[in-house]
């Protein structure tokens, strides 16, 4: 599995430099919240890995090779998880060397936009793995992507009504934080489960 885990990983080649470009950019313009980007770009990573194998009909030659249905959706789900990583830590040091310190994070934030992944991949993966090689996967991919979005900007209105006005601090509580956290690795595992159920009764065509 973990040559399925580093094909994902690579497979974006010197795309990895663009993200990271962008990602730059987004930290210097500086009008998105920390979620947005974190969200964004995760979810961006993760549906051109889909996209990929897709268009190359990848499908059929990791089924070929001797790589069990349970490692290649297992591959997939760890990968998200290790490009949402890699996404939070890059933005992370980018905002860190261009802002000069840490004041400007708000870990909340940052924990917002990873559990916003979790939640929505956890939500279409089922579905990217059951119409999969269909005429309508790219309508999932438009589904996946834009559900990120409004979820971003769902979270930022919740967030901006829990707000102190006068000191414009946000209320967010650890254990409203530790429950959502909760939530999406609970959703997340389910959602593991069905996929696996989903692309063991799949036939590959």
């Amino acid at each position: 599995m973990a040559q399925l885990i580093k094909k994902d990983l690579i497979v974006h080649k010197f795309g990895w430099f663009i993200y990271f470009g962008m990602l730059a950019f987004f930290v210097v313009v500086d009008r998105q919240d920390s979620e947005f980007i974190i969200a964004f770009f995760s979810a961006i990573v993760t549906v051109y890995v889909f996209y990929f194998d897709e268009h190359a009909n990848g499908h059929k030659l990791w089924n070929a090779l001797p790589f069990t249905r349970n490692e290649l959706v297992s591959a997939r789900y760890i990968v998200l998880l290790i490009n949402t990583m890699i996404t939070s830590g890059v933005f992370i040091f980018i905002n860190v060397i261009i802002k000069g310190g840490w004041e400007q994070l708000a870990w909340q934030h940052i924990v917002g936009g990873f559990a916003l992944v979790i939640i929505c991949s956890a939500l279409f993966f089922p579905c990217l793995y059951g119409f999969a090689q269909s005429n309508r996967i790219f309508l999932w991919f438009i589904l996946y992507v834009g559900s990120v979005v409004f979820g971003i900007y769902a979270i930022s209105d919740i967030a901006s009504k829990m707000t102190d006005p006068t000191t414009k601090i946000a209320l967010w509580s650890d254990p409203m934080l530790f429950g959502l956290s909760l939530f999406a690795i609970c959703l997340y595992l389910l959602s593991w489960l069905l996929s696996l159920m989903i692309y063991k009764k799949k036939e590959i065509i």
